[in-house]
């Protein structure tokens, strides 16, 4: 009887050791898949803020917020995606200045730069690009996009969704008491005491990523600068000329981009 016993044994402490990798991997691999999104959500927070900080310089170059909004609605976009958060003001810029006969033709060539320069950051903060992989000499990799870090967030809810509804923790702890029946009377789960399962469930269960909380804001791709330079430059040419003077003194302090 004792070899049965010893058999016994042995197959309660696989099943049990089965049942705990299962439970234990399964919450392992989403911590694991937490800990990626909220690393390449950093990253991306990076890429917005060289969208704020490009959308501030547009915002200083139309001298103010009024200004700035008019713009993005002579173009038909909404101006809210791109309103510029507090705390980014104009930096003094070093680039070369466009050639133009006339101070006006200078600015609005300045403006439709500092406008693809947005585009480009608001391309890749949605979309990401190419570059080497730094690790696989010859191969492509796509860097960190606002688009793909949703998808990843989607992906990872309906697990943690799939996850809490069909795998009860007080359920696991339940299932491997009734494995040791000599016990399983004289054991309680403390948990579960006094009929609080459903309350050790909820505290031991996963919680969704709420994407939101992470500030990563919705903004749409810009149309390229040449299909809309017909509006800037007439958005440019009527500011022109209606603040000359203080156009001059911006371009004068700030620069071009």
């Amino acid at each position: 009887m004792a070899d049965i016993k010893d058999l016994s044994d042995a197959l309660t402490d696989e099943v049990m050791n089965e049942v705990a990798d299962k439970f234990f991997g399964t919450r392992k691999a989403i911590d694991d898949v937490v800990e990626y999104f909220e690393e390449k959500a950093e990253l991306l927070a990076q890429k917005l803020e060289r969208v704020y900080r490009r959308s501030a310089y547009l915002r200083c170059m139309s001298l103010n917020d009024a200004n700035y909004r008019e713009f993005w609605i002579s173009l038909g976009i909404d101006p809210e995606p791109f309103r510029v958060p507090d705390g980014y003001p104009c930096e003094m810029l070093h680039e070369k200045r466009p050639f133009a006969f006339t101070a006006r033709g200078e600015f609005t060539k300045c403006y439709r730069r500092s406008y693809e320069r947005l585009r480009e950051a608001v391309e890749d903060y949605v979309h990401g690009h190419y570059m080497n992989d730094p690790e696989n000499k010859g191969k492509k990799i796509l860097t960190v996009n606002r688009t793909d870090l949703f998808q990843l967030c989607e992906a990872i809810n309906a697990k943690v969704r799939k996850v809490n509804a069909e795998v009860s923790p007080s359920g696991v702890l339940q299932f491997t008491k009734t494995l040791d029946p000599q016990n399983l009377e004289k054991e309680k789960i403390g948990a579960c005491a006094a009929g609080k399962c459903d309350q050790f469930d909820n505290d031991m269960k996963f919680k969704e990523i709420d994407f939101n909380s992470y500030g990563l804001r919705d903004i749409p791709i810009l149309p390229p600068e040449k299909e809309v330079s017909a509006s800037i430059t007439e958005f440019c040419e009527e500011l022109y000329s209606e603040n000359r003077e203080a156009v001059k003194e911006m371009i004068k302090t700030y620069g071009c981009r």
